[in-house]
């Protein structure tokens, strides 16, 4: 590029394209953005722990427990020897959102026991015997999402389900220990204890006395028109479902480019004048030294040649670009040995003439041969240019390409067809094979999870009908607004899944917890959305806008993957809030 810059002027404009260009805006763009998504992501933490909790240790023991976690996932990726990739570029900014979410549990409960009590070590045991085990489950369910992607063909997915499991692990463990330590340690404030809720809220937390309102609104809605609730929801479902059916998956990494940045605008000129900035390899293996000598061998390479510089036309509307092989090489020589008369732009049919004609071409000083075969002429290459297009368009002509090579080389002969096409082809493949294993295993790993937590098989079942609605919306929504799935908004399911299921795991904890001390469902209800709910809300908050930050980048696979995830949350939440009590309402009745 610095050479591209020296010569650069107005009345000489020069544009450069290529996959190295492409791939180095890519990195380039990727550096930038984590850089400052992390950064924002700590900003938007200590500002609501500050508006949630007003208490020094309520910000900074926290941010050490998250910022430590991210230090550690970072460390043994270092030391595992894994770069950072476009996948794993969110790895920092979700560490740091799911990180805070457990140490707000435990805080909040900690702070309401401490502020009563003045007790700071029986109220560190109240909190973890209260949260603890949720806490656990919630790190688990979201690790088992993550961890689904481990068994990705693509090498970059496999290491963001590998590392991001790693970082809720360690995220977990931190909050569990470090957490409860450090507040042992240092002087904690304590609020002075008033007689209700409402008055303490009253006393100058404004955010958390209309948190709940909101809260109290919701157990009204959820209990009292429960049906109704029950209702919208399967509604949403049949219409996400047929949106589903919409569904396109397409993986067009240009398309993730803004469209005035300059390669892309250099790739659009170049596909339109020259035909191609992307080449499909057909590699042909005669099996033996000296084997493209063979006459029939070359024919069958003149035939391939040929179809291919119609081929584009043929298939999707592709214009091919420009074709090379030895093939070119022997019509040229052949031609110029015959007072270049165009009837004799032909290949050679005697083995003979063929090997005279590679020496000649051989001999005369060029070293354009050794570009197109091997040195034991036993293997030859055919390059053919075609325009930037999403990979499935060229999963089609992949495999079209490879049957037309089969079908016209000889029995012995082998081939293959490669090139950045077939891996942009390969790429689709394995998105599609990775979101269906990934998304099988995180949904069956997480409904083994919440059956076992609230230890009955049938309401095990159903908790998870608000964990799986939201996910189901947003696949649905993407059909209906033709937004595709690519390498990055395959990923929306199985995060989401583990994301969604933390603050199901908290409700269905807490919910169990009370009810089996009063035997009424909207009182149980109650106490859970004022104890849990308050922590839903704000890690809710937190994690819906460490995702949504991402729509700040300049790459549009990031706008949509964080537009999407942050949906996704905010949507679960109120499947939390709503959906989830109603459906405890019908299942128990009001009252035992």
């Amino acid at each position: 590029m610095q050479l591209v810059e020296a010569y650069q002027g107005e009345d000489f404009p020069i544009e450069v394209a290529g996959s190295p260009i492409v791939m180095e805006v890519l990195k380039k763009s990727m550096q930038s953005d984590m850089r400052q998504f992390t950064l924002t992501m700590v900003a938007i933490i200590f500002l609501f722990l500050f508006l949630l909790f007003r208490r020094v240790t309520g910000i900074l023991t926290p941010l050490v427990v998250v910022i430590l976690s991210l230090v550690a996932t970072i460390a043994l990726m270092a030391l595992s020897g894994t770069a950072l990739k476009l996948p794993t570029q969110i790895l920092p900014s979700f560490v740091l959102a799911v990180g805070v979410g457990d140490s707000v549990h435990i805080l909040s409960i900690f702070y309401r026991r401490y502020d009563h009590t003045g007790d700071k070590l029986e109220a560190i045991r109240f909190a973890l015997g209260h949260s603890g085990l949720a806490v656990v489950m919630t790190s688990l369910t979201t690790a088992a999402g993550l961890f689904s992607f481990s068994t990705a063909e693509l090498g970059a997915v496999a290491e963001l389900g590998v590392f991001g499991a790693a970082g809720v692990l360690l995220a977990m463990f931190y909050s569990l220990i470090l957490l409860p330590t450090l507040l042992a340690i240092f002087p904690v404030r304590r609020k002075h204890h008033k007689s209700s809720d409402s008055e303490a809220d009253e006393e100058g937390n404004t955010v958390t006395g209309m948190m709940d309102r909101l809260l109290n609104r919701a157990v009204s809605v959820s209990t009292n028109h429960a049906a109704t609730v029950v209702f919208v929801a399967a509604i949403l479902f049949i219409v996400a479902i047929a949106g589903i059916t919409q569904l396109q998956f397409k993986h067009d990494v240009m398309k993730w480019l803004p469209e005035e940045i300059p390669i892309r605008v250099a790739t659009d000129h170049l596909d339109r004048d020259l035909n191609g900035t992307i080449s499909v390899e057909v590699i042909v293996d005669s099996g033996e030294q000296e084997g493209l000598y063979n006459p029939q061998i070359i024919g069958a390479l003149s035939k391939i040649q040929d179809e291919l510089d119609h081929f584009g036309d043929e298939l999707n509307g592709l214009d091919a670009g420009k074709r090379i092989s030895v093939i070119d090489v022997l019509r040229e020589t052949n031609q110029a040995l015959n007072e270049n008369q165009a009837a004799y732009y032909v290949t050679p049919k005697e083995r003979q003439l063929i090997a005279q004609e590679l020496l000649l071409f051989e001999n005369s000083g060029s070293d354009d041969l050794e570009n197109l075969v091997d040195s034991e002429l036993r293997t030859a290459r055919i390059t053919l240019r075609l325009p930037w297009r999403d990979a499935g368009s060229y999963t089609a002509i992949v495999d079209e390409v490879q049957e037309r090579v089969d079908q016209a080389l000889p029995e012995g002969v082998e081939s293959q067809v490669t090139g950045l096409m077939m891996i942009f082809a390969r790429t689709l493949d394995a998105m599609m094979t990775s979101m269906a294993q990934s998304y099988t295993i995180a949904a069956f790993v997480v409904t083994m999870m919440m059956i076992l937590l609230v230890g009955h098989i049938r309401l095990g079942l159903i908790s998870m009908v608000p964990n799986l609605l939201p996910i189901t919306i947003v696949l649905g929504f993407m059909g209906i607004t033709g937004l595709p799935l690519d390498a990055f908004t395959m990923l929306i399911g199985s995060i989401a899944l583990g994301l969604a299921v933390d603050d199901t795991v908290h409700f269905m904890h807490n919910f169990q917890r009370y009810y089996r001390q009063s035997g009424d469902t909207v009182e149980a209800i109650t106490h859970t959305l004022h104890t849990a709910g308050r922590a839903m809300v704000v890690t809710t908050i937190v994690l819906s806008l460490g995702f949504l930050i991402f729509m700040r980048s300049d790459m549009n696979n990031l706008i949509n993957f964080g537009g999407l995830t942050g949906m996704a949350i905010i949507l679960a939440l109120l499947a939390d809030l709503l959906l989830a009590p109603a459906l405890m309402t019908l299942v128990f009745g009001k009252r035992n």
